[in-house]
């Protein structure tokens, strides 16, 4: 795909979301992630495919395309979709889920020191309280 093509169809996609035609932009950005673009610009549009079908109460739907956006990142050592995911886990009250994808960040190679030390500190928050 041209350049100037994805920029266009992107700005279309967005058009509809901001006016509130959010099955609309759905479609538009599936039809870009199945175009000819990289791998991490498919992962940012999932990401943002899981944002929009979550403010449409489509809560398989978007931990889909989270789903989705990870396994177009996991080729390239990249885990802000992982990242992503879990914090929405965590909106929907569930925990233990979310617990789980920050776990199995911490021993990943190519996770920065940063972000291992904020799944630390996310990890140390989601803790169930202790009995006294």
């Amino acid at each position: 795909m041209q350049y100037a093509d994805y920029v266009a169809r992107m700005q279309r996609a967005a058009a509809l979301a901001d006016q509130g035609d959010l099955d609309g932009a759905v479609s538009a950005f599936l039809a870009i992630v199945e175009a000819d673009i990289s791998d991490l610009d498919k992962a940012n549009i999932c990401l943002n495919l899981a944002v929009l079908t979550a403010r449409q109460q489509r809560t398989e739907q978007a931990l889909g395309m989270h789903d989705l956006a990870i396994r177009f990142e996991a080729p390239h050592s990249r885990y802000s979709a992982r990242e992503r995911k879990a914090a929405y886990l965590h909106s929907l009250g569930r925990t233990a889920e979310a617990r789980t994808l920050y776990e199995a960040l911490l021993p990943e190679p190519f996770v920065l020191e940063q972000d291992r030390e904020r799944y630390r500190q996310t990890l140390a928050a989601l803790a169930p309280p202790t009995g006294s």
